[in-house]
């Protein structure tokens, strides 16, 4: 049988390459029904005289939210749910206990506190989807980078004309706030967290900042500036769409969201470096928009200062600043379920050595069944990173 050129590439990838596929396809699949029901309701109100819906703005807000993409901010949240989701809870108990903990003990416990609290993580990743979209709107327009293709479709502005394009980015924009507003979960203060938070990853100290500090790129001068600025204008959003379920259960302060939090940072410059190399040596049919668009709108980006070869060798520093978090993380949770302190000892406390004993098995298979999921699930981070570091290499 002749093989497929798809056939072949499945051929050379590993087995955690192929199973991340899969797992980020499944992940890839609940954002985009998430995003169809969303734009279905958009569809229905804007029909409704009542609803008080312009059509138009709707058309224009459908069309750019739906023109597909590979959804990497929403699926971090829905990876960092995972990520939460299969936290030893000894790990927690190793260390003062927030007081969200009741919480997390019911979202990995009780049925319907995991099915609410999902169903809320999954609106926060569409809201984040929709500010990302808002963004790629207002990139695209003449006054900013002027391309006239996003995804290998025309832009928003191509086909709604600049102003609508505007308002229509403007409008996800808000609206993201709107369904973020469905997502405390009763708790004001969760609530609170969530829409601060965003607004610090998407507003002045974060991805507007950043877009700010790019179209004033001719000013920078120094790499660890072009840095700075990308810290800011993609890793603000990238770290807050992975950390975002630890904010709402919040546990944010742990030691493994900060942990994630650096593994985001680091790749968020991944993602950067190789996107920068990318619009330098892709084709526009490979990249969906316009090739060298930095160069033409005279951008400075990490070709202004380094050949791709050297690039690329900054890329695979960041790869591996990404790793190195979750090597730390994998390494931390394996210890603290070696000595889980004061566990056992609260449990048996009062308890015949039978008892000790039995529970002591019972706790470590636990210990090392969440362990090994944990370990699965920063199998899947780690295959992202070399994903984002390979695309098109």
């Amino acid at each position: 049988m002749k093989k497929t050129k798809a056939s072949k590439i499945a051929l050379q990838l590993s087995p955690k390459a192929i199973h991340f596929q899969k797992y980020y396809a499944e992940k890839k699949k609940i954002i985009d029904q998430q995003i169809s029901k969303y734009s279905e309701s958009l569809r229905k109100k804007a029909s409704s005289s009542q609803a008080g819906y312009p059509p138009k703005i709707a058309q224009a807000m459908t069309y750019a939210l739906t023109a597909g993409g590979k959804r990497l901010r929403p699926i971090l949240t829905l990876m960092g749910y995972d990520a939460l989701l299969h936290l030893p809870l000894h790990h927690l108990a190793a260390r003062p206990r927030p007081q969200s903990d009741a919480s997390v003990d019911q979202i990995k416990q009780v049925p319907a506190a995991a099915k609410s609290f999902r169903q809320q993580v999954v609106k926060i990743a569409l809201a984040l989807e929709m500010i990302h979209t808002y963004s790629l709107i207002h990139d695209d327009l003449p006054a900013m980078d002027n391309d006239a293709l996003r995804r290998g479709k025309p832009t928003c502005h191509k086909v709604f004309g600049d102003a609508m394009a505007i308002l229509a980015g403007d409008a996800l924009l808000t609206e993201a706030f709107t369904v973020l507003a469905q997502c405390g979960g009763g708790q004001p203060a969760t609530l609170a967290t969530l829409l601060a938070e965003t607004t610090r990853a998407a507003g002045i100290k974060g991805m507007l900042g950043g877009q700010v500090l790019d179209i004033q790129s001719q000013d920078i001068s120094m790499l660890s500036q072009l840095q700075a600025m990308h810290h800011m204008k993609t890793g603000a959003l990238i770290r807050f769409s992975l950390c975002a379920p630890f904010y709402h259960a919040q546990l944010h302060k742990t030691a493994l969201c900060q942990a994630l939090e650096r593994y985001a940072i680091a790749l968020g410059l991944l993602f950067q470096i190789t996107d920068d190399i990318l619009d330098y040596t892709e084709t526009k049919e490979n990249l969906g928009k316009p090739a060298r668009s930095d160069l033409r709108n005279n951008k400075t980006t990490y070709l202004s200062f380094l050949s791709v070869a050297e690039a690329y060798g900054h890329a695979e520093k960041a790869l591996q600043q990404a790793q190195a978090s979750l090597k730390k993380i994998s390494l931390n949770i394996e210890a603290s379920a070696k000595t889980p302190r004061g566990v056992g000892i609260e449990i048996g406390r009062g308890s015949s050595l039978s008892q000790k004993t039995n529970t002591a098995k019972q706790h470590n298979l636990a210990a090392d069944a969440s362990v090994r999921k944990m370990n699965e699930t920063l199998t899947m981070f780690s295959e992202l990173a070399k994903f984002v570091y390979s695309r098109k290499k």
